[in-house]
């Protein structure tokens, strides 16, 4: 009779770990899910409902060079980086799960090591591939709800035809030059852009190797195409003007502009 119950006592020990396990990895898989459907439901919120207030990440980045990035993330840093999956383009991130190699729970706390995969689409053209090795801590809060405390990522990128583009600026009198550095398969390429500004009866134009962009004094950014306007963005400065007709010119490599 003692051997029974001990027996049954192991068995229910090893199935209730089992299925915390699994909540765990369910948890896990939605949140990857959410991740990838971003540029469906433009809505972050609902990927920030998976972390703790407290949440950071230690993320380690290896370009296509071999270049090696270390950055420190709170929770609102990270969301500011997901913000290119919420475009008016149409960006597929493709986060799949490799393996799942370990599970490690406790009443009020877990981890979990996984390697994913990516392989992100922009306007259905391969934009970066490469993959992440990453260890997560999650805690149960007050509700008994799971949530990422903690995050310790190596991602390797092994191509980058897109994403985020370095840019500085040089002001002069009346115009401004862009120095942009843009993702191509294995490397960035180096670009200087200039752009003229002058006003002609209250109307503000912009001149950028020979095609010529009209700036209202609402704000909104247009190109001239045949004497029709065809609006590329919103700008408050000389800097935003540029970057919305750097975004239109370099569409195909640049998701967003960093200022360097």
């Amino acid at each position: 009779m003692k051997i029974a119950l001990t027996t049954l006592l192991c068995l229910s020990i090893q199935l209730s770990s089992f299925a915390q396990q699994q909540e765990i990895k369910d948890f896990f898989t939605a949140y990857i899910a959410e991740i990838n459907n971003l540029n469906k439901t433009k809505d972050l919120t609902k990927v920030m409902t998976y972390f703790s207030p407290d949440f950071q990440v230690n993320r380690t980045f290896i370009g296509p060079n071999g270049r090696v990035e270390r950055t420190v993330l709170n929770l609102d840093a990270f969301a500011q980086s997901l913000q290119s999956l919420t475009t008016e383009r149409d960006v597929e991130p493709n986060l799949k799960i490799e393996q799942i190699s370990k599970i490690i729970e406790g009443p009020t706390t877990a981890t979990i090591s996984v390697v994913l995969s990516l392989n992100m689409n922009v306007d259905g053209a391969l934009a970066e591939q490469g993959g992440y090795v990453s260890n997560y801590a999650l805690v149960k809060n007050k509700t008994g709800e799971w949530k990422l405390v903690h995050s310790d990522v190596i991602r390797t990128l092994t191509q980058r035809n897109a994403g985020s583009c370095p840019c500085r600026f040089y002001p002069r009198e009346s115009s401004l030059v862009a120095e942009l550095y843009y993702p191509a398969g294995f490397e960035y390429k180096n670009e200087l852009e200039s752009f003229k500004f002058r006003t002609v009866d209250k109307r503000r134009y912009i001149t950028n190797n020979l095609k010529e962009y009209e700036w209202d004094l609402e704000g909104s950014v247009y190109q001239m195409e045949n004497g029709n306007r065809v609006k590329m963005g919103e700008a408050k400065t000389q800097e935003d003007a540029a970057k919305a007709i750097l975004g239109q010119l370099y569409r195909v490599h640049c998701l967003s502009f960093r200022r360097l």
